[in-house]
């Protein structure tokens, strides 16, 4: 983690805790107090510790409005740097307090950002130049999984042939598995290869839409951002276009691994109970009905 940075800054010191009652609080090694763990700030005392990994919870407590330190910490140090440290956590006990509320994670040190996975986009977004690379948002409606396989495609992250290539990796061939006519890059696999093609033509005529040809996978992540007559139905297409996208990769997958044969309508298929599965499960808003959501999914919207 400590490689990991934000414009000059190691992760671990964008990641700060508001004190409550200290539970989920690393005492020497999380930033709880000050701007730097206290292992840093306190290295005699912290090389002296038998319980390096103790919460906070566990080494002080709150006695009416003080918070004084439990009987199972020794700080018995003769060294100059080891008595300024001492006094130094008399100051540590004279501004803590330990409440009854949880802890609070911050993000960058700012008291109104807590700590999430959109702060750490935003902080990247800043990094990058003030600009969103990213065309597709996260859906929290289909798993993680399909998030990170749709964020690895807008990267031009994944294993295709091309790109296993461009690595040294010996193959066979860098010809598509699925239509065996062109290379096999991240664009072809999802935009322009001919089985792709067929998967998204029924995938739109099923939701009744009809978008132009995409030039590159960046047009078909961004594009529902850019329809304005979908409204609020713009988060379940985005779900449906990413559940299209790991239904293609993974019957890829099952071509290059399981020597099986490409099926548009297995697809297709697996698109549609898949994202009916995942979208009526885990969003806690809508009810949608398998009968309907077969025919015609934003029927509910």
């Amino acid at each position: 983690m400590d490689k990991i940075s934000f414009d000059g800054k190691r992760l671990d010191q964008m990641i700060s805790c508001q004190l409550g009652d200290g539970k989920s609080v690393n005492f020497w090694k999380d930033v709880w107090f000050g701007s730097s763990p206290l292992c840093v700030r306190w290295p005699v005392l912290f090389s002296m510790d038998r319980d390096k990994n103790i919460t906070v919870s566990n080494r002080l407590k709150q006695v009416g409005m003080s918070t004084v330190i439990k009987d199972n910490w020794n700080l018995g140090v003769t060294s100059v740097e080891g008595i300024s440290e001492v006094q130094d956590v008399e100051y540590m006990l004279s501004c803590a307090h330990i409440s009854d509320n949880s802890d609070i994670w911050v993000w960058d040190q700012k008291p109104g950002v807590r700590f999430s996975v959109a702060a750490v986009k935003t902080s990247l977004r800043g990094v990058r130049g003030g600009q969103s690379a990213l065309r597709m948002r996260w859906v929290n409606w289909v798993p993680i999984k399909v998030n990170v396989l749709v964020w690895r495609i807008e990267q031009d992250r994944l294993p295709t042939r091309v790109e296993l290539a461009k690595r040294r990796i010996v193959l066979p061939s860098t010809i598509c598995p699925m239509c065996g006519i062109e290379e096999e890059s991240v664009s072809h696999v999802f935009v322009s290869c001919g089985f792709a093609f067929g998967v998204w033509s029924k995938v739109w005529r099923w939701c009744r839409l009809f978008p132009d040809d995409f030039g590159s996978t960046v047009d078909m992540l961004g594009w529902q951002n850019l329809v304005p007559n979908i409204g609020r139905d713009r988060k379940l297409v985005r779900a449906i276009i990413m559940v299209t996208c790991w239904s293609i990769w993974k019957e890829r997958n099952k071509v290059v691994f399981q020597n099986s044969v490409p099926q548009v309508v297995g697809v297709v298929a697996l698109v549609k109970s898949m994202s009916y599965l995942w979208i009526k499960y885990r969003s806690n808003n809508i009810r949608i009905d398998w009968n309907d959501w077969v025919k015609y999914p934003l029927y509910k919207m």
